[in-house]
């Protein structure tokens, strides 16, 4: 039994879907999770060394450059 059965005019059958392509996309989202995870944890160490700095140096500078906000400790 297809999926075009379900969903006339979509096109799509089950059987054009591998177990390749199963294993694939599960593969493909655990890795984006996976990164994103990682881009969370970096965030939160950036943003704490950040305030530990501002309370060791006690006073910083923002400054955009490039898109980018680069942080300068003023000793």
């Amino acid at each position: 039994m297809s999926l075009r059965e379900h969903f006339p005019g979509t096109g799509f059958r089950l059987e054009d879907f591998s177990f390749l392509d199963y294993l694939g996309y599960w593969i493909l989202s655990s890795r984006v999770l996976y990164f994103s995870f990682l881009d969370y944890l970096g965030y939160w160490i950036s943003a704490s060394w950040i305030i530990w700095d501002i309370g060791v140096w006690g006073e910083f500078t923002l400054n955009k450059h490039n898109n980018f906000i680069l942080v300068q400790i003023n000793k």
